[in-house]
């Protein structure tokens, strides 16, 4: 299995687009089998699956609840901060998008900005 991490997601990612108060960054298209490597972000966003479907495995900050969803086009899922969250790609050709608030993005990303889901 083939996992989409820090270290390859470049090349595996359109890139960040701002749209009408919105970052979009656009995912894949990833093949069935691959993993979007888990992760956890200090903001609220949204997933747009935009072709094939998907199988998000998840758990809240504490740990203490943890799930795992299947979902298909047309679908969108609100993912919360601090939530951990990793795709499964389920079927070929598979891309979504996830869009984050434009004024709240810069919290998005980074080292001192995520979770530490490692301890």
């Amino acid at each position: 299995m083939k996992r989409i991490d820090a270290d390859n997601a470049h090349l595996h990612q359109g890139g960040f687009v701002n749209f009408g108060g919105f970052y979009i960054r656009p995912m894949g298209p990833y093949q069935k089998g691959e993993r979007h490597f888990g992760h956890s972000h200090k903001i609220d966003h949204l997933s747009n699956i935009v072709r094939g479907k998907v199988r998000v495995h998840w758990k809240n900050p504490q740990g203490s609840e943890a799930g795992v969803i299947e979902v298909l086009v047309p679908a969108k899922l609100s993912i919360r901060a601090d939530y951990w969250h990793e795709f499964e790609v389920l079927e070929d050709d598979t891309i979504w998008e996830c869009w984050f608030a434009a004024a709240e993005a810069d919290r998005a990303y980074g080292d001192s900005n995520s979770v530490d889901w490692t301890s």
